[in-house]
């Protein structure tokens, strides 16, 4: 107690203490105009598999019929093109997408599936935004696909559909939660949408007086996409879609034959693994945001209040005590 009383006594004290507030207090605009900027950046180096599953019906191109409904399963798989990411400085993925019924699933062999696409997403690491580079493919367009931005507006926003092509609105409709975390809800569709011609037998379009093949124009869509996502990294952690493939005949908008219909839900093995990678990230983004910059806001006012107290009575027995 007494070596206290003379450090706070001594006349240099107060100058020490006073410069470690003004430094404290610098260093908040210094988090966040310098190390938030670094660190709210999309990895380069990713490895994820998520898996969804639901009910469905297919069309069997073996035996020409429908079946179903069975459990049908998406799996999309994303790994990073890690040397290509550090040399550009962009996040390079490139995603594996299947979906199977229960007997091709069984397979474990992606060209046995039912569908089999293969996509390489280039994406600013900051916004999140497509780049147009490193054999980008497809061409991406809109603002979200596999992440959104980081703080996530109650807004709408553009969203990538692979199946379709194209991107399509999807609006905040509300807030849930899951294990006490809060997500974001956002909810969207995709109206039909042409993705490609293909030559039908004209008896599985309901023209069985028309011999041979008959040109079909096959549509994608989706009547409710619903995706949650966290609201501070923009990590989606699971959401539900109804994809609709079907064959109509040029000019009309009636669905001839129905290729795939299908519900798929995230399952909870890769919500829980979701959960526990958005966990981790937030934990930083908290601490730079608001931990870091809170403490050291509190520690350098309490210092600067501190060492201008300090001066004040130094100068005071400075006037008492000329000598």
């Amino acid at each position: 107690m007494r070596f206290m009383r003379r450090l706070l006594g001594h006349p240099r004290t107060g100058f020490v203490v006073l410069g470690l507030g003004v430094l404290w207090l610098a260093f908040v605009p210094l988090l966040r105009w310098y190390v938030v900027p670094r660190v709210e950046l999309t990895p380069i180096a990713v490895n994820t598999t998520t898996v969804s599953s639901g009910p469905g019906t297919y069309f069997d191109s073996t035996t020409l019929t429908t079946k179903g409904p069975v459990t049908m399963t998406a799996t999309s798989h994303v790994i990073s093109d890690s040397a290509e990411g550090e040399e550009t400085g962009y996040a390079v993925w490139n995603i594996s997408t299947t979906v199977d019924t229960p007997e091709t699933l069984r397979r474990h062999d992606p060209r046995a599936s039912l569908g089999w696409t293969l996509q390489r997403w280039v994406g600013d690491r900051r916004t999140d935004l497509p780049v147009h580079c490193c054999g980008e493919s497809p061409v991406f367009t809109g603002n979200v696909y596999l992440k959104f931005p980081f703080g996530v507006t109650k807004g709408s926003y553009d969203y990538w559909n692979s199946a379709a092509g194209k991107a399509f609105p999807i609006h905040f409709t509300g807030i849930e939660t899951i294990e006490g975390h809060q997500f974001y809800r956002f909810d969207g569709t995709v109206p039909p949408t042409r993705i490609g011609t293909r030559q039908i037998p004209g008896r599985l379009l309901g023209e069985p007086n028309v011999p041979g093949l008959v040109t079909a124009q096959q549509y994608y869509s989706d009547a409710d996409t619903e995706i949650l996502v966290d609201p501070m990294s923009g990590i989606p952690v699971g959401g539900t879609q109804h994809p609709l493939t079907t064959f109509r005949l040029p000019g009309s908008t009636t669905d001839r034959l129905t290729v795939l219909s299908a519900t798929f839900t995230t399952q909870p093995a890769s919500e829980r693994a979701l959960l526990a990678q958005i966990d981790s990230t937030d934990r930083q983004l908290r601490l730079i945001q608001d931990v870091l910059p809170v403490n050291a806001l509190r520690l350098g006012g309490t210092q600067l209040l501190l060492g201008v107290a300090l001066l004040v009575r130094t100068a005071r027995r400075a006037r008492k005590d000329p000598s």
